[in-house]
């Protein structure tokens, strides 16, 4: 799914009133932001500040009150949720369960970025050659207890492949000019 401007992009928590005012505050200041982020990156894209809305059950969008939250309220009886969506606005207090829900609208697209390192400027034979060597190298080392996988070889010959490479050209250069 390929997210616009303007979508949304939600996050929420179902409530049950034994929240603390601190874990309420973390999760519309830090924990919603911090998880909308995430998935905005995971999408490519840039999202604006989150607000916030609390929903009942049963209302549109809402989906049935899971049943561990149903047997928690049994036990700790119905108790009222106190949340203040807008800063500076009065705490407003609902019945529990309440589903807290976080949203941010979607601003713009994040570029993308092309990966470029030595393996983007290898062929498809050189790079086979050098993963068989790094292979080689790797298992006859006794470093590992396994032999590596394409992406481990390749994490390897991007890290040392040029300063490896340069080592052997200077290998084969310095002999050839070497004065007798």
């Amino acid at each position: 799914m390929t997210l616009r401007y303007g979508d949304h992009l939600t996050l929420s928590i179902w409530l049950a009133g034994d929240e603390t005012p601190e874990m309420l505050r973390q999760f519309m200041a830090e924990d919603a932001k911090q998880g909308l982020t995430l998935r905005a990156d995971k999408e490519r894209v840039k999202i604006g500040e989150p607000s916030f809305e609390a929903k009942l059950p049963g209302a549109d969008r809402v989906p049935p009150v899971p049943k561990w939250l149903e047997d928690k309220i049994a036990t700790i009886g119905r108790k009222p949720v106190v949340l203040s969506l807008v800063e500076g606005k009065e705490p407003v207090t609902y019945p529990a369960p309440v589903l807290l829900v976080a949203e941010a609208m979607v601003i713009g697209q994040k570029p993308s970025v092309a990966k470029r390192g030595f393996l983007a400027d290898l062929g498809p034979e050189d790079l086979k050659r050098l993963r068989r060597r790094t292979r080689e190298i790797w298992d006859s080392s006794g470093v590992g207890y396994r032999t590596l996988t394409d992406q481990e070889c390749d994490k390897l010959i991007d890290e040392h492949g040029p300063d490896a490479a340069a080592e052997a050209v200077m290998r084969v250069i310095q002999p050839a000019n070497a004065v007798h």
